[in-house]
């Protein structure tokens, strides 16, 4: 039976088959082809349409761009030189008020006497106003007593040395400071102006000049604001008379929604427009604001009414603010003209889509009864070769097994089936060497030493490599999802936005503190996205890179501390040291006996100071490097503490000072002697320079239990509280005070003393009082 229906179908001549499937190819040919034409046509159309908009559209934008800018340059350029322009303005009127004062003073300085020519002067300035009458003049006396304001004339003949501003300043004080100091100048001073509120403060600047003959200073000034408003005036009304192409022109509004350049029959300039909607509802000075205030500018659309017209037309504008003067500066265009030039060439366009579509249905139907002819002739010997190669394109694509091209009898087939054979040749051998590749990525993948790890477009672990597996023990069965990962992080603030930027794949390396199978340790991490969506994350260990930029830091810090108190601290006293050589070596200036005998005691106790500071900067260096053994040992405190006396017994003559000392026999101690005598001398060295002539310095040990305790105090100057925190936490920079006799010092001793007394496990302890003494006291094991 199968093979009877099997039979009865191949009965069926191929050009039948060929000539129905080519009637309904030539039906579907030629209405695909028309719906194609006609779609090329009207897409043609739309294309032109939409470039004739965007060319106008750029064009015109950059013009209104253009002019907003302008307008946005000269503002800023008026702007820039109203403090100068104010500046020279106050200073050009102050000299000539001088110029008129000297005129007077010259013309009249023998006729009058200084009264009568005080008062010519100032009935001479006096009445004269400028700046629309808010500018005058002023006169005061160098010792601080007003002689003329016009604006106040109370005031005039008092003493205002004790006269303040808004902001508290001394204002008479510092003119006069300006006057003792450069003869004259710019004074700046804060107050309320007349007739604002009284709760702002405005700045004032004042140019003052030095009249000598009468010893005064005669000024003038003028409150920025008051020039600032000058000047948007001036610029409003050259906006007001901008304009460009056929109905262009530039507005400005303020923030707060008032009119400030207005081109409309229906608003002025002052009026409150801040509610405008256009027929879309929206609120135009708000969104121009908002957009204007955007870095830059940009344009807003709405609908406004053209000028001289009460059309309403869509309009765009190019809008940027003046944050300075809470103004938004724009300028736009009307966007109806290019649409009228649309809707012209739209009805151009159908008649001759309607023309051409007709043409090319009657070409299409001759074209394809040729071709159908011809497919009359090709379909029988088409479909026998089609059947052949079929059936072995389908044995060829399910074996890998080539076709034989004499089984067709079409030339076009058996160039095809050259083509097909190649194709398979070449997947076979793509497949091979897709095969290669994958093993060649995977070893790779599995041994390079950074960590690899793969997530899904979810972010959740997909695999990782082996790397990764030994730092975080992360394995392929595990489900490690993102809330996962977020508890290796530690509360570092490292990671404070690592899951936020997680998402972005930048490829960025950023580092992170983590919790790994080795610990807590520090790793550089990046993300980066496959074309597939998945994310390939990247990451190694940076632990002991960072410790040692640390490391490096901290000696860094230390060589600069060190250069300092170097280039600080031997500078005075080595400048000192070659003042008093010239002096001494001048031939030029005769000198007594007592007068080289004092410099060279000066140039003595300067070299003592010079090789103290030079000790304790060695002590310190070869401290911070790790130079500086700390050898303790059993010594004997009273020959250690005699011995530290004895260098300063002449230091103590000369202030008339008394030295003492209270130190039980016999009293060992386990100290470093080197530690320990730098110590001693640097307290002692400081107790004397504190401590006035006839004081007392007193130095003492006693022994408490398994420690000896060791004071140095005085009945000197004393310190206050704020001085003591600063002298226990001495930092990077050390506390250095002038002595009695105006001693310098590093402050390096008591750095010294802090470091080296912690190493004999205690601390330096201090008490003091202003004008009460000192007393530096610490513990040394006892031995």
């Amino acid at each position: 039976m199968f093979s009877k229906l099997k039979q009865k179908k191949r009965t069926i001549p191929l050009s039948v088959l060929m000539k129905r499937y080519s009637v309904g190819f030539t039906l579907f040919a030629i209405l695909s082809m028309a719906v194609a034409y006609t779609w090329l046509e009207i897409n043609e159309f739309k294309i032109h349409s939409a470039e004739l908009r965007e060319n106008f559209m750029k064009t015109h934008k950059d013009m209104v761009r253009n002019e907003t800018r302008k307008v946005i340059d000269y503002i800023q350029y008026t702007r820039l030189f109203i403090e100068d322009n104010m500046k020279a303005d106050l200073k050009h009127r102050t000299n000539q008020a001088w110029e008129i004062a000297n005129n007077i003073y010259k013309n009249n300085q023998h006729s009058y006497s200084n009264a009568q020519l005080k008062k010519l002067i100032k009935d001479a300035l006096r009445p004269i106003r400028f700046n629309e009458g808010r500018g005058y003049f002023f006169i005061v006396s160098m010792d601080g007593t007003e002689e003329m304001f016009p604006v106040a004339p109370q005031y005039e003949g008092l003493n205002l040395l004790s006269l303040k501003d808004a902001r508290g300043n001394f204002v008479i004080r510092d003119e006069i400071e300006v006057i003792k100091k450069s003869k004259e100048g710019f004074v700046k001073d804060y107050w309320t102006k007349p007739g604002s509120d009284s709760t702002m403060v405005y700045p004032k600047t004042s140019f003052i000049k030095f009249f000598e003959p009468l010893n005064w200073y005669i000024g003038c000034g003028e409150y920025i604001d008051n020039k600032e408003n000058d000047a948007r005036e001036e610029v409003k009304k050259k906006i007001s008379a901008t304009t460009f192409g056929k109905d262009g022109y530039v507005f400005v509004d303020s923030y707060s929604g008032h009119a400030v350049v207005i081109n409309s029959p229906n608003f002025k300039s002052g009026d409150y427009v801040g509610d405008l909607t256009d027929p879309t509802g929206k609120k135009i000075l708000e969104e121009q604001r908002k957009i204007a205030q955007q870095p830059g500018g940009g344009f807003v659309d709405y609908y406004w009414p053209k000028p001289n017209s009460s059309e309403i037309a869509p309009k765009t504008s190019f809008v940027q603010a003046i944050d300075e003067w809470q103004w938004v500066v724009g300028a736009g265009i009307y966007l109806d003209e290019i649409e009228n030039m649309i809707t012209a060439e739209q009805k151009k366009l159908y008649t001759r889509v309607t023309n051409q579509i007709l043409l090319g249905l009657t070409l299409l139907i001759v074209i394809f009864s040729i071709i159908y002819l011809i497919a009359l002739r090709l379909s029988a010997r088409l479909g026998n070769d089609f059947r052949n190669f079929t059936e072995d394109l389908t044995a060829a694509v399910s074996t890998g097994k080539t076709l034989d091209k004499n089984n067709y009898s079409t030339a076009d087939l058996q160039l095809v089936s050259d083509s097909i054979n190649q194709i398979i040749i070449d997947k076979s051998e793509t497949e091979k060497t897709l095969i290669e590749s994958e093993a060649r990525h995977r070893t790779i993948f599995e041994n390079v030493p950074v960590m690899i790890a793969l997530l899904t477009h979810e972010r959740n672990y997909k695999m990782g490599n082996r790397q990764l597996e030994k730092v975080f023990k992360f394995y392929e069965s595990d489900v490690i999802s993102k809330e996962k990962i977020v508890q290796l992080l530690t509360n570092d603030p490292v990671n404070e936005h690592f899951m936020e930027l997680f998402s972005f794949s930048d490829g960025i390396f950023r580092e992170i503190e983590i919790k790994t199978s080795a610990g807590i340790r520090r790793h550089h991490w990046a993300h980066f996205k496959t074309s597939a969506g998945e994310i390939i994350m990247v990451g190694y260990d940076i632990t002991e890179m960072r410790h040692t930029q640390l490391e490096l830091k901290a000696l860094n810090d230390m060589k600069d501390k060190f250069f300092s108190i170097i280039a600080h601290d031997l500078r005075g006293p080595i400048g000192s040291f070659t003042a008093f050589l010239e002096l001494l070596t001048d031939k030029t200036q005769q000198q007594s006996a007592a007068d080289t005998e004092l410099h060279l005691n000066l140039l003595k106790n300067n070299s003592k100071s010079i090789l103290f500071l030079l000790d304790n900067l060695l002590y310190w260096a070869r401290s911070q490097r790790g130079a500086l053994p700390f050898e303790p040992s059993a010594q004997d405190i009273n020959y250690l503490i005699n011995n530290n006396i004895a260098l300063f017994s002449s230091s103590a003559e000369e202030k008339q000072i008394k030295l003492s000392t209270l130190i039980p026999e016999g009293l060992l101690a386990r100290v470093d002697p080197h530690m320990f005598n730098t110590i001693l001398r640097n307290l002692i060295n400081n107790a004397l320079k504190y401590t006035s002539a006839g004081g007392v310095v007193a130095i003492m040990a006693k022994a408490n239990h398994a420690w000896i305790k060791v004071s140095v105090t005085d009945n000197g100057t004393g310190m206050t509280e704020e001085t003591l925190k600063k002298l226990m936490n001495p930092g990077i920079k050390p506390v250095s005070i002038k002595g009695t006799k105006g001693e310098k010092g590093s402050g390096l001793g008591l750095v010294l003393c802090h470091e080296f007394i912690e190493k004999h496990g205690s601390h330096l302890t201090i008490e003091s009082a202003p004008g009460k003494g000192s007393s530096f006291s610490f513990m040394v094991p006892l031995a």
